[in-house]
């Protein structure tokens, strides 16, 4: 939300500074004009007398007031709102990286399990399962193997989880929840 009132800002100040900024600069004004003076003859004609014309021009000179305070509140309000700005995009390209990152690192995870992991612990239990029923492995062997297979189960599915939040993590980062 702050994120987007930071860029919001940025073309208002940028109209704000250039108000300011012909504030500054003296008004002009020229005035002309032409008047005909007429003498009655009667009451429904008259004659003209002559003509005149004129014309005036009148400046304003900003002594002591030239809107530089002005001038200078909305320069760092315009500065204030680009630093805002970069910092956010800075937080959001590194909120990218990380996310990328950690999703790379759990995935390298889940693929060792998959790849290795997972069929050893199974391979070590089913080899303690036949040597027990076999009689050449005790019960203690034989549970001990089980609980190894059942924690690298746990392990895998815990590391399966933390790929699926990094993935919704990184979906949230780049801003789309269609990501595959």
């Amino acid at each position: 939300m702050t994120r987007r009132n930071a860029f919001g800002k940025r073309p208002r100040l940028e109209a704000e500074l250039k108000s300011a900024k012909r504030e500054s600069v003296p008004d002009l004004q020229i005035r002309a004009g032409v008047e005909h003076n007429f003498e009655p003859i009667n009451e429904t004609a008259r004659t003209p007398v002559g003509l005149q014309a004129f014309a005036s021009a009148a400046i304003t000179l900003p002594i002591f007031n030239r809107n530089q305070g002005e001038i200078a509140r909305t320069r760092y309000a315009l500065t204030q709102a680009q630093e805002t700005q970069l910092s956010a995009s800075d937080t959001v390209l590194s909120d990218v990286a990380n996310a990328y990152e950690a999703l790379r690192s759990n995935d390298e995870i889940v693929q060792l399990y998959t790849s290795e992991y997972l069929k050893q612990a199974q391979d070590s239990r089913d080899i303690s399962e036949y040597s027990y029923k076999a009689g050449s492995a005790s019960l203690l062997d034989f549970l001990d193997a089980e609980r190894s297979y059942r924690s690298a189960q746990l392990a895998y599915r815990q590391a399966l989880a933390s790929y699926l939040t990094a993935l919704e993590q990184l979906k949230q980062a780049v801003g789309t929840r269609n990501l595959q």
